[in-house]
């Protein structure tokens, strides 16, 4: 979609180039998110920031449309050739990322209110002095669980 919107450029008014030049900065962002959400698929604060460039992509691709083509007349409501124009495209491209933030940091909030704390879970470990087959288990926080033991939680 980057690609197409990167040759889509060529020949076209100002204004129309830089609300392009924003879809493709979505783009990019969107596609780093998705490898960095693939690659860190634990950590969220990648997920959150992947959610907010799919946000920000989809509401700009929107706001997009209704700048170039606003429904009820033929001509965009803005000169095309304006530079003021160009300010107020990017000033509208950075509120819509600013938007998608304060949604996510609300919705972070409500939820962090809401869910109750996680319990400690109980990791099962065999004690080298033990007798066979029995488990002895102790609780740890759960940043410290190697990935071969086994974790139960209650």
């Amino acid at each position: 979609e980057a690609f197409m919107f990167v040759f889509h450029l060529s020949g076209r008014p100002m204004v129309d180039a830089q609300i392009h030049t924003c879809l493709v900065v979505a783009c990019v962002l969107c596609a780093c998110g998705a490898v960095l959400a693939r690659w860190k698929s634990h950590n969220p604060i990648v997920s959150l920031a992947f959610n907010l460039f799919v946000m920000m992509h989809g509401t700009w691709f929107i706001h997009a449309g209704f700048i170039l083509y606003p429904p009820g007349s033929d001509a965009p409501y803005i000169d095309m050739m304006d530079m003021e124009a160009m300010m107020y495209v990017t000033d509208l491209f950075i509120l819509h990322a600013l938007a998608g933030l304060s949604l996510l940091l609300v919705l972070y909030f409500v939820l962090r209110i809401v869910t109750p704390p996680a319990k400690p879970a109980k990791v099962y470990v065999k004690h080298p002095r033990s007798e066979p087959g029995s488990q002895m288990y102790k609780t740890v926080p759960t940043s410290n669980i190697a990935p071969h033991f086994y974790v139960d939680s209650d």
